[in-house]
């Protein structure tokens, strides 16, 4: 896979992804996309707060590959978390 790849959900980012240098999209709603780009990243900067299909983006990392998580999702209902408050 060409290095800057850019995920989404659904394809309407694609535009954008292309213009700021993205040579292949990937749309994970609804789609096989992800899975099938299985062991092709060696690096995904993920920056969703929100839940995802976690077993797709690590089956989608090479071996040895590395998943960077930058958003972090709000606590759950009855959850504490230090780092909000």
């Amino acid at each position: 896979m060409p290095p800057g790849s850019a995920i989404s959900s659904t394809r309407e980012k694609a535009a954008e992804a292309h213009a700021l240098g993205a040579h292949r999209f990937l749309a994970t709603k609804g789609t096989d996309e992800l899975r099938r780009a299985a062991r092709s990243f060696d690096v995904i900067l993920c920056t969703v707060s929100g839940d995802l299909p976690w077993p797709d983006y690590v089956l989608a990392l090479r071996p040895q590959g590395k998943l960077i998580l930058v958003g972090m999702p709000e606590p759950s209902s009855g959850e504490t978390n230090r780092f909000y408050t």
